[in-house]
């Protein structure tokens, strides 16, 4: 998974980065089509990196060695609105296609905070939540415009879009 090249936006609340993306049926039919070839790009619409605080509400180790993390709005704020967000699996040290300073500080500061407690192939929950701060490159996972949307069962119908933060470029949780 590449990274964006643009600055960092910093969005105040979830909403507004969700009310920020394109709209799911315009990224379903984009020109040129989305693929999941290992060598497919990022179209014009992901080329962005952002940010915000939020909280962690639940989290899981894929088989493809990522954290999906299913990030919220803070509970008292309604609408209830949450989004996945992937700490990737680092790729070999010598990869080109991704900096991997960046995915390796994510990665070993969501693992640090966890510490032995790391999420395993099921979604574990928190509550409380956990107050994060994220960076990252916005994403369009065309896996899920058929099918099933995302995340746990339990609040998938709270998760407005397909799109994801992955790869995040930096976390603070605590």
């Amino acid at each position: 998974m590449s990274k964006a090249k643009p600055a960092t936006k910093k969005f105040n609340d979830l909403k507004d980065l969700i009310a920020s993306l394109a709209p799911e049926s315009t990224m379903i039919k984009h020109k040129p089509k989305i693929t999941t070839a290992p060598t497919f790009g990022r179209v014009k619409e992901e080329e962005r990196n952002v940010g915000v605080a939020a909280f962690l509400y639940a989290a899981s180790r894929e088989a493809d060695n990522d954290f999906h993390l299913i990030v919220g709005r803070d509970h008292t704020l309604t609408p209830e609105m949450y989004m996945t967000m992937e700490v990737s699996g680092l790729p070999p040290k010598g990869d080109a296609t991704l900096d991997f300073t960046d995915l390796n500080a994510a990665r070993s500061a969501f693992k640090k905070f966890f510490g032995p407690k790391l999420p395993g192939g099921t979604y574990d929950f928190y509550d409380p939540p956990i107050p994060i701060k994220i960076e990252g490159s916005l994403f369009f996972d065309i896996t899920h415009a058929t099918g099933s949307r995302p995340g746990p069962h339990s609040l998938k119908s709270r998760m407005p879009v397909i799109w994801e933060v992955h790869p995040l470029t930096s976390i603070e949780l605590g």
